[in-house]
């Protein structure tokens, strides 16, 4: 999936309810499983 400029380049827009940084440590494991990095933002996951 590719990211898109409306979504704030969020790779699952369809389970977006804000904007990818907001997203909750549960969300980014639901979107992209256990990921150490949230590929939307690239930022770290704790």
């Amino acid at each position: 999936m590719c990211g898109n400029a409306k979504k704030q380049g969020c790779r699952r827009p369809d389970n977006l309810k804000g904007k990818p940084q907001e997203c909750s440590a549960e969300q980014v494991r639901k979107c992209h499983g256990d990921s150490k990095t949230h590929p939307c933002t690239g930022k770290t996951g704790k």
